[in-house]
């Protein structure tokens, strides 16, 4: 490797290489190329070694999305792992470009310009005009993303020749644990650069489909009733009106079932999570463990009434309803998720107040219905300063769950979103509750019913607006997104929402110019 980049970056900051060892960073398995052999790294004689592992993968889509991004390459773009590192090829017109990167390592450079040179021969006598990349400025910087307790602070840039370019890619532990970077920042900039290449990826063969063409889900089928607030208090009385509210969303015969359940001798922890496999189940939660992990409790009369009681002074307090699975275990995360509600506090005085349900409730109209009838008495109890009925966005490489879906097509953190949410509207979706401010920008109740865009538009107690975009969720489409969007640009936050592997979207995204 080069000598180790010393500028610092905050007191005692040391910039350190990604080391080469595949038994920390290696995948495990043989890593093919094009030609399917498993060719063993010059360096370590390993053929599990990707040269790096996931932290240079990261850093190497990065720097694919610059080259994208700088060059505007837009037809046909892969990045392929090959046996000693990353190829990227972009095809425009009727050639392709082919790029190695590799450390500078004069064996690995030497086995860089072999993968390309066998990249170009596998090409061309498939009848591809190939050709090496060409060469690019020899300084530029990206940052990337943490593998584990890693961080990826720079990425540098030493083109040698057509079709090779060489990565200095460096971590920096003193400055990550004196908290000089916002760990999900870094994951949400890692998130804007690979979705730029996606975009790209989508616009093959001269055609432009729209990016708001309807898909069917990802992993993202939970939909939210989502609110959040801010200002000082400690809206105590708010937390136990939702509470309240949350069982209403729930059959109230099976619900009456499990909440007169006398108190067991034990319901806490791990035995409150088990029962017969298929029976419903219900938890309920406002305190951790000694290691911080959520203490479930058994939902029953007595339990319920611990919740009302201290739910509003604990940092996260959850109602969850659901049902015991084929081991007898409740499962509390999203995968088998029934309905949960929950609290959560920020260090700011910000409170998010959510329920999140699977899509086939949402799409039993009656239900929705129930939704929204629990969405107007928080509504209409205080000043939220954002709400909505929607598709749920989170993050889970990077602990983010109180997004909206225009937060994650813009990577707006959820902190600075709340934040700003009297300066900027949020989001926008089946239902949008604007707050008193924002109301007042956009003219208020008759100028929201003169646009025409919304099936039901009434002003909230305390200066607000209820936008209800369609009667019933299933209603709501592209159409419908797009005029909401237009009716409430005056107040969206700037920037050109990007296209992303999260379907169904359902946030305007403009089609990139020809």
């Amino acid at each position: 490797m080069r000598a180790i980049d010393d500028t610092p970056l905050g007191p005692d900051c040391v910039h350190r290489p990604v080391t080469h060892d595949p038994d920390v960073h290696g995948l495990g398995q043989p890593v093919k190329d094009l030609a399917c052999d498993t060719r063993p790294c010059d360096l370590c004689a390993d053929a599990r070694c990707p040269v790096g592992g996931y932290p240079r993968l990261t850093a190497f889509r990065i720097r694919a999305a610059q080259l994208v991004a700088q060059h505007g390459y837009e037809l046909d773009v892969t990045v392929d792992q090959g046996s000693h590192g990353i190829d990227l090829i972009c095809r425009t017109g009727d050639t392709a470009w082919v790029w190695e990167f590799s450390t500078d390592d004069p064996a690995a450079v030497a086995q860089a310009v072999d993968n390309r040179d066998h990249i170009l021969a596998h090409l061309r006598a498939r009848g591809v005009k190939a050709e090496p990349g060409p060469a690019f400025p020899a300084e530029e910087y990206g940052q990337g993303a943490m593998h584990r307790h890693r961080y990826i602070v720079r990425v540098r840039s030493h083109p040698t020749e057509p079709g090779i370019e060489l990565l200095d890619v460096f971590t920096c532990d003193p400055c990550r644990l004196a908290g000089r970077w916002r760990y999900q920042d870094l994951v949400l900039h890692n998130h804007r650069l690979e979705d730029l290449l996606m975009t790209q990826l989508y616009v093959t063969g001269g055609r432009r489909e729209s990016p708001n063409r309807v898909r069917t889900p990802s992993e993202y089928t939970k939909s939210h009733l989502y609110f959040s607030f801010d200002g000082p208090g400690s809206h105590a009385a708010l937390v136990r009106l939702w509470f309240r509210l949350i069982p209403e969303l729930v059959d109230p015969q099976r619900r009456a079932a499990l909440t007169a359940e006398p108190e067991a001798a034990d319901t806490a922890g791990a035995s409150a999570t088990q029962g017969e496999p298929g029976t419903p189940a219900a938890l309920a939660t406002w305190e951790t463990d000694v290691i911080g992990r959520d203490l479930w409790r058994r939902l029953t009369a007595d339990t319920y009434a611990g919740l009302l009681s201290d739910a509003a002074a604990a940092r996260h307090a959850q109602l969850w309803f659901g049902q015991h699975n084929g081991y007898g275990r409740a499962r509390t995360d999203d995968k088998d998720e029934h309905l949960k509600g929950y609290s959560r506090r920020y260090d700011h005085g910000a409170l998010v107040l959510a329920a999140a349900v699977n899509d086939e409730l949402l799409a039993d109209r009656a239900y929705g219905q129930r939704l929204l009838a629990v969405a107007r008495r928080v509504a209409e109890a205080a000043d939220p300063g954002y709400g909505e009925i929607g598709y749920r966005q989170r993050v889970a490489e990077a602990g983010l769950e109180d997004m909206t879906k225009l937060d994650r097509v813009l990577y707006r953190h959820p902190v600075d979103s709340i934040a700003a949410q009297r300066a900027m509207l949020r989001g926008y979706s089946w239902l949008t509750v604007v707050p008193g401010g924002l109301a007042e920008r956009l003219g208020g109740a008759a100028a929201m019913r003169a646009i025409g865009a919304f099936h039901e538009v009434e002003p909230l107690p305390h200066g607000g607006l209820w936008l209800l975009a369609t009667e019933h969720f299933d209603e709501y489409g592209p159409p419908a997104a797009r005029r909401v969007s237009e009716a409430l640009a005056p107040v969206l936050p700037p920037g050109r929402p990007a296209r992303t592997m999260s379907e169904p979207h359902l946030i305007v995204v403009a089609v990139p110019p020809p």
